[in-house]
């Protein structure tokens, strides 16, 4: 067709650039609204699925129409929504036969996969992993024997082995040679120990994975002298360790928690960042100069390792903000602070 001055008239709209379609689509808030343009317009397919698909979390429940099958199911006849898939969660209390079969139909099928967290899964179903290769794996959390299961486990650098509390010997023994092949990579580890005598091996933690910058560690009781020392003993054995979380199931008072900070930071220079259960966040080192801040909603409280020196532990009182400009003098003193960036842990790291 032809408009009166000979050019040719359109009738089909120009295709969009991908800056444009990606644009429109980080305007677009919710699943629902994502899954309509991807029903609706065949031009935007490809970019959507690969936003759809990119994070995908859900929870496994007993019921016959379990929310997984259909994902699952899309993601094996899909290759591109395969191809998108990065971040994987589920949560698996009690999942039926049904839903482990497709998992294991799966996930070969996610060879981009980087991020995979299986909470709540128990032991005996890893054999859904059984020769899977996850040739870019960064993260897991789970059951730690399911990495013996995979034929790859990618570039492993962050394992959080919670949820699973057998004993420490057990767990250190299952979990140790199955991370010699990462020992290189992995940089971030979470441990959850359910026995009283998780200080024993301390040592073994620490010369099991020597590269580490992140350490967590979840225990049962609160945080003793014998505690103490191990931890002092253990991690300067980690010189690249930035981030030490010990967190007991009773938190020290907040002098005492000071002058457990204190007397790790003199055993192990080297750590910014130590969080003994007080603190959400825990304390962190503003400067070589040995000042460390903490803080718990608005308030802040600081120390410095001179101050200690010259007059012992000082009485517990919190620097409260009443002005706002000295709350945000305070802020900005903490978000400068020594610490592991948020950036580079796993989006779905935790606490």
């Amino acid at each position: 067709m032809q408009v009166e001055g000979g050019a040719p008239l359109l009738t089909t709209p120009p295709t969009l650039p991908n800056e444009i379609k990606s644009l429109i689509i980080n305007h677009i808030d919710t699943t629902t609204d994502l899954l309509t343009l991807l029903i609706v317009s065949s031009e935007f397919r490809e970019i959507v699925e690969k936003v759809l698909y990119r994070d995908i979390s859900f929870d496994c429940t007993s019921s016959q129409d379990c929310a997984c099958i259909g994902c699952l199911r899309t993601i094996r006849s899909r290759p591109a929504a395969a191809a998108a898939v990065r971040s994987f969660e589920v949560f698996l209390p009690r999942p039926m036969a049904s839903c482990l079969e497709e998992y294991y139909q799966t996930f070969p099928y996610m060879v981009d996969l980087e991020e995979l967290v299986m909470l709540s899964m128990n032991s005996e179903d890893v054999w859904i992993f059984e020769g899977v290769a996850f040739p870019k794996l960064k993260y897991f959390r789970g059951p730690p024997t399911a990495l013996s299961r995979m034929s790859n486990s990618g570039v492993l650098w962050a394992l959080k082995v919670s949820d699973y509390a057998i004993d420490t010997p057990t767990l250190l023994e299952t979990v140790i040679p199955l991370t010699i092949p990462h020992r290189s990579t992995m940089v971030h580890l979470s441990l959850q120990l359910k026995d009283n005598d998780w200080r024993d091996y301390m040592m073994d933690i620490a010369q099991g994975f020597p590269n580490l910058t992140t350490l967590s560690i979840e225990v049962l009781e609160e945080i003793e002298e014998d505690d103490l020392t191990a931890i002092c003993n253990s991690i300067p054995h980690i010189p690249s360790l930035k981030s030490l979380r010990i967190l007991p199931q009773y938190s020290p008072t907040l002098p005492e928690e000071r002058a457990m900070v204190r007397r790790i930071y003199l055993s192990a220079p080297h750590v910014h960042c130590i969080s003994l259960g007080l603190a959400d966040e825990g304390w962190r080192l503003v400067d070589r100069a040995g000042v460390w801040i903490t803080r718990i909603g608005r308030r802040f409280d600081v120390f410095s390792m001179a101050d200690e020196d010259q007059g012992g532990a000082r009485q517990s009182t919190w620097r409260d903000s009443t002005v706002l400009q000295d709350f945000d003098e305070m802020q900005k003193i903490w978000d400068e602070s020594s610490s592991v960036a948020k950036r580079d842990l796993p989006t779905n790291w935790g606490g």
